[in-house]
């Protein structure tokens, strides 16, 4: 009995020596973090551009306000008097400030951001 004992607690001692680190699993934590951030930022930027090419001053408003602010928000004569590729120039150069803290929400979420654990 005392043999079996002693195996089972050296097996164990043993296993559970085999695991990461915890800095092994902060550092990966922190890799795959980046690597999110990064991933969000290229996807984001680029739906952006897209979309501010497409259709300017639709894309311009909705991504600049919410839904509520657009009537009333002057956000349309920002941007109609603007020739095509001024639009959506400006468009890119307005909706791109966003993007930063959109992809921090999307990776560590919102209380990440705003402080609110309920958000």
């Amino acid at each position: 009995m005392k043999r079996v004992f002693g195996l089972v607690l050296l097996a164990t001692i043993l296993l559970s020596g085999c695991g990461p680190s915890e800095e092994e699993r902060a550092a990966a934590q922190r890799q795959y973090e980046r690597s999110a951030m990064d991933s969000c930022k290229s996807t984001m930027t680029s739906n952006i551009e897209r979309s501010c090419r497409a259709d300017p001053e639709f894309a311009y408003c909705s991504l600049n306000y919410d839904r509520s602010e657009i009537m009333g928000s002057g956000c349309t004569r920002r941007i109609k008097n603007l020739s095509i590729t001024e639009r959506a120039d400006f468009c890119i150069k307005e909706s791109l400030k966003t993007v930063g803290r959109a992809c921090v929400i999307e990776v560590y979420g919102c209380a990440a951001v705003t402080g609110d654990l309920n958000c």
